[in-house]
């Protein structure tokens, strides 16, 4: 049927793939469906022509160059009527770091509970770096530069780094203290072990072999 109003089983597969992708960014962010030209393209269009012709469902916000976003259209009135729901809370959570300084403790968070992880080798990387720091702090890499107090940057070749946090001089007290307490612990419990080891051999000898060797 030629209506634009009648079910397609291609529309409905389409918007539910673009949704699923967008609901888990928290209502916007990129979308994107690898095979659209084979699966959709006869029957939909190209994937923006498709998304431009479906206002009902989805916002284009243009990006640079040929670049963009989509925004689920109405997700801030149906995140709304969803009683604590999941997504909500995600947004409310996006939403949070506005002024520079909490997205700088917010970067500063991520890269740290990603280095103190024990498998980690050195590597950080946060997906959303580009949309959500990335017009403030810069590059993930220009912001780690710019806080030799706290990360140190070993380079392996021309584009490729590590990253290690900074030990600060008090962590470093702190540590040599606790070694420190932990040799006097051991030579504590040395000398004891060589006292009573002595203590023992006299008592073990016998008072006549004693006698004999004064």
């Amino acid at each position: 049927g030629g209506g634009g109003g009648s079910w397609s089983p291609k529309v409905a597969e389409a918007i539910r793939e673009i949704r699923t992708q967008l609901e888990a960014q928290g209502g916007s962010g990129f979308a994107r469906i690898e095979d659209w030209n084979w699966r959709f393209m006869d029957s939909l269009g190209g994937f923006r022509e498709f998304l431009e012709s479906r206002p009902d469902k989805f916002t284009l916000v243009p990006g640079e160059g040929r670049k963009f976003t989509v925004e689920l259209a109405n997700w801030e009135a149906g995140a709304k009527r969803q009683s604590q729901g999941l997504e909500q809370s995600g947004a409310k959570r996006a939403r949070v770091a506005t002024t520079p300084e909490e997205l700088e403790e917010k970067a500063i968070a991520e890269v740290e509970r990603q280095l103190t992880n024990p498998k980690n080798t050195g590597n950080v990387w946060i997906w959303s770096w580009n949309q959500e720091f990335k017009a403030t702090l810069g590059t993930l890499r220009e912001f780690l530069e710019n806080r030799p107090d706290m990360f140190e940057i070993t380079m392996i070749n021309e584009t490729k780094y590590k990253v290690s946090l900074v030990v600060t001089s008090e962590a470093a007290d702190e540590a040599a203290d606790e070694a420190t307490d932990e040799a006097t612990d051991e030579a504590i419990y040395d000398e004891t072990s060589v006292s009573a080891c002595r203590s023992l051999r006299i008592a073990r000898t016998p008072p006549s072999t004693r006698q004999a060797t004064t």
